[in-house]
């Protein structure tokens, strides 16, 4: 069984790859590692594995052999709904403003030998998709998460290259999501010098 820390280092990061999800470009092939990455994120309070939640794994799985463009709709909708939601959460957070009260009961657990709260929710149903309970179970998984791993409001980031979200890992401020946006801008700047040597930074 992982470690805590990578525990929750897998869960920022499939958290990332839905808010990062470009819903409309969606098709059957990438589907299946999108619900992966999804139901992960999802059920990673569990702690469980792909096992117990294979039925609504195959939701995702079983598309790209249906060819069902309606299936395929209704899924991308579906996510575009939680994407929305953790998104505004999230920005709410790290402006410091308020978000509506947990939905569901608190409850604390011991893990690695540290207290640890998280909220209970209804169950999330396997055989179907259920938009209002898979928000509130998101949300859940998402306000654990800050509140359990000492996650800081303003490392919530929006990379000033390519607009994905991120979160800053490290105390010294970053602009961008990676060396490659990073190195990128600064290339371009240095191009801009050259062709332009009056020109600003």
């Amino acid at each position: 069984m992982p470690s805590t820390k990578t525990l929750s280092a897998t869960i920022l990061e499939d958290l990332f790859s839905l808010l990062n999800q470009d819903i409309e470009k969606i098709d059957f092939d990438s589907i299946p590692s999108v619900g992966l990455k999804y139901l992960r994120f999802l059920y990673s309070e569990d702690g469980s594995g792909l096992s117990s939640y294979k039925q609504k794994y195959d939701l995702f799985s079983m598309l790209p052999l249906e060819r069902s463009e309606e299936g395929l709709e209704t899924i991308k909708k579906h996510l575009s709904s939680i994407q929305r939601h953790l998104l505004k959460i999230m920005e709410d957070l790290a402006q410091n403003e308020q978000i509506e009260p947990q939905k569901g009961k608190r409850i604390v657990i011991v893990e690695a030998d540290k207290f640890v709260q998280r909220f209970e929710t209804d169950a999330v149903p396997l055989d179907r998709l259920d938009v209002k309970t898979e928000k509130a179970k998101a949300e859940s998984v998402f306000i654990s998460l800050v509140l359990n791993e000492a996650l800081i409001p303003s490392h919530f980031r929006r990379c000033q290259k390519c607009q994905k979200h991120y979160y800053q890992k490290t105390p010294r401020n970053k602009n961008f999501c990676s060396n490659s946006c990073s190195s990128g801008v600064w290339q371009k700047n240095k191009m801009l010098k050259i062709s332009d040597p009056g020109a600003q930074e």
